[in-house]
Formats: C-alpha cells, sequence, structure tokens
C-alpha cells in the first residue's frame, strides 16, 4: 500500500541506506533522467555536483548521528550530466535494525 502512495506522489521520493539508493519512485528517477532500475544501487553521491559532495555528506551524517531532519537546496546531477535546482528533505528511520534516510 505504501509504495502504491510513493509511486502516485507527485514528488520524487527515495529511500538511501549506506549512500545508496534502495528506493526510488518514478518521479525521482524521471526527474534525474533516469529509469528507476538504474537509480537503484547507485550513490547518492552519483546524482550530487562534485563541489557539493562534502556538504551533503555533512548533512547525511547529522541525519544519521544526530536524528537531525534533512531540509536544504542544492543542485541534482542528471543522467545527461545537467544540474537542476532541487530541495531535499529527509528523515532518519530504522528498518530491521539499519538506519535509512528517507525523504
Amino acid at each position: 500500500m505504501y509504495e502504491s502512495l510513493a509511486e502516485q506522489a507527485a514528488v520524487g521520493m527515495y529511500l538511501v541506506q549506506d549512500d545508496r539508493f534502495i528506493y526510488v519512485n518514478n518521479c525521482l528517477a524521471r526527474m534525474l533522467g533516469y529509469q528507476r532500475d538504474q537509480l537503484l544501487g547507485l550513490s547518492l553521491f552519483d546524482v550530487v555536483p562534485h563541489d557539493e559532495r562534502q556538504r551533503v555528506a555533512v548533512k547525511l551524517r547529522q541525519a544519521l548521528v544526530r536524528e537531525q531532519d534533512i531540509r536544504y537546496e542544492r543542485k541534482a546531477r542528471c543522467q545527461d550530466g545537467s544540474l537542476i535546482d532541487v530541495e531535499i528533505l529527509g528523515s532518519r528511520i530504522e528498518s530491521d535494525g539499519k538506519q535509512l534516510i528517507a525523504g
């Protein structure tokens, strides 16, 4: 049921574990110019411009260690190399004893 809701969402949604996408909805995949299965398993940093990676890594650590929500605007790198403006929202969740970022 929850996956059906996420697939109908008009915004990009994701789950990241160990810096890798383990779930993305179709909206996020389309926004970045990928097919869903192409994004799954990719590192989150594959869609982050090189000059933004350190800042994003800090935000991820803060979310995981301090249980601090993520909310910021950055650029994302599309499959074709172009950059788009995105607002990133995320929260730490736990599933089967593993820490994830959901957004």
